[in-house]
Order: C-alpha cells, then structure tokens, then sequence
C-alpha cells in the first residue's frame, strides 16, 4: 500500500487527474458566470484573512470554497485574501494550496480517495483509517516539503499552522515559518498528528486548544477574518473527520465548497446553515478563538 501511496504522489492517476480537472474547469466556470455580473454580488469583501477549523478530509469543502474565492480574488478590486490559518484538516488545506497549488492539491486528495478504493479491507474502521492516514500524511509531509523546498520561505507569515504543544500543560502554539523541509514537514504533521515531536517539544492536533470551533483566529486584530467551520459542511462527520472517504465523496464535497462560496459572495450567508462560512470584524473579541461582537455572536455579511 505505501508503494502505491508513494507512486500516487510521484504520479496522480488519470482518474485523479480527470477529476482535478473538473473540478478546475466548474470553478472557472462558476466564477466567470459570477464575476460578469457584479450586479448580484452582495457587498464586498475588501482585505480579509482566512481562518479554517479543524476537521480532517472535511477540509474538501474548504478547498472547493477557495477554488472561487481565489478566482474572483485575481479578477476583482472586491476581494483581498491575505494570511490564511488552519488547525488539524484545516492546517494542512491551508499549507498544500500554498504550497503545491490547487492543481497538485486536488490530485493528492483525490488520489487518496482511491487509494481507500483500492485497499477497502484496510480501511474498514474509522481506526484503522486515522492510524493508516497519519502514517501515509507523514509520508506525504515529507515528499512534498522536499519537493518544494525552495518555495517554503514564501509561507512564511501567510500560513499560520495551530499546533497543540506542551509536555505537561499543552498550549496553542502557530507556526508561521518554514525554515527546513524537515522542520516545515514536522509542523504539518503536527497540526492533525495523533502525537509528534516538534522542535523538542511534544505536540499534537491544533485543533484541541482552538477554541470551540477549532477555528485559530488571528488575534493581532489587523482585518476582518473569514472563518471556516468544516463540522458544518453537511457531509459525514465521522466518516470524512476521520479521513475516510472515497474519491467521488471527496469530489461531492468540493463541488459543496464552490456552490456555496457563491452564495455566500452573493447573499452574505449559507442558507443551508449560517455557521459553514462567517466574517469576524476587526473590533472583535477573538481571545478564546471564538469570535464574539457586541451581540455575542458570529457576523454574516449583509
């Protein structure tokens, strides 16, 4: 299995491949159809930075959101995108698209999928599934940090990672420098690991000292935030949370992804459910990664 994982990575399927570029096209698609008529865009987004929760290969919805956001972004005065955040599923979505880009990104996710396909006995239980999917994302880790490693520096402050940390009183830590492959590896291991050892110290998901929602909100109060919850994607929590998934669950999910980042351009909410994709204004109150306004509650843009 670890060949085929290895050989997978090296070298998507085609099926991986057709189904990256789907998923491309319907995302350029979409958002041209959204762009050439700005009359229906809700109010603009301006400078925002990105914040996405904890939630393993939920992190699918995240991607597909980004493929539109990243689209009007190049094409449009009205949205800005800046620093980006994650914890657990939500760190490494963050970390692949800048890192490897879309593309290559979309290939990984979907090529796991069929990995799963392929190897049904293995992956049976969701246990057998984390343990499998910690062991193959180290692999993963490594090869991509090495493979890009002259394009690391160039995360450095735009991806923040949440790491949980400590030896006897674990604390949130954010890794925002990507120094080595082996340091930048480390550190995408640890925002979803089981358990790992970063820079000495013993650290694990992210998303355990996150807040409620997981969500490792930037707290220097410098921009309006866009906060991603991926317990809200409307998909199988258990399954999906914990990296059991197969290639069209995963496809299915991005596609959520891009309709829903239209709506929300459009109408300033999902209406599915208005806690999938919220703003969280500068002024607000963000210290236990929750974000809170006057009223104590999530804003959606009007």
């Amino acid at each position: 299995m670890d060949k085929q994982w290895q050989a997978f990575l090296d070298a998507p399927p085609l099926k991986a491949v057709d189904l990256a570029a789907q998923l491309q096209s319907r995302g350029d698609k979409i958002a041209a159809e959204l762009l050439s008529k700005p009359e229906a865009m809700g109010a603009p987004l301006g400078d925002i930075d990105l914040v996405c929760s904890g939630g393993g290969d939920l992190n699918a919805y995240y991607l597909g959101m980004e493929m539109i956001l990243s689209r009007v972004a190049a094409n449009s005065t009205s949205l800005r995108q800046h620093r980006r955040a994650g914890a657990s599923g939500g760190g490494w979505i963050i970390y692949e698209l800048a890192l490897k880009g879309e593309n290559r990104t979309l290939e990984s996710y979907l090529s796991y999928g069929m990995l799963q396909e392929a190897w049904p006995i293995s992956f049976a239980t969701i246990l057998s599934t984390v343990l499998l999917q910690d062991h193959h994302w180290r692999m993963m880790a490594t090869w991509q940090a090495n493979k890009w490693k002259d394009s690391l520096s160039q995360l450095d402050t735009k991806i923040n990672l949440a790491l949980t940390c400590g030896w006897w009183d674990p604390k949130l830590v954010m890794v925002n420098k990507f120094t080595s492959p082996e340091q930048a590896a480390s550190a995408f291991i640890s925002t979803g690991a089981i358990s790992q050892t970063y820079e000495g110290n013993s650290c694990s998901d992210g998303s355990q000292k996150a807040g409620e929602n997981m969500t490792p909100l930037f707290q220097d109060d410098v921009r309006t935030q866009l906060v991603v919850n991926l317990m809200e994607t409307g998909f199988p929590t258990i399954d999906m949370g914990g990296g059991k998934f197969t290639s069209d669950q995963f496809f299915k999910l991005v596609q959520r992804g891009q309709d829903e980042a239209v709506e929300f351009l459009r109408t300033g909410q999902v209406a599915r459910s208005k806690k999938i994709i919220t703003l969280c204004p500068v002024g607000s109150k963000v210290n236990k990664n929750v974000c809170e306004d006057k009223e104590s509650s999530p804003t959606v843009l009007v």
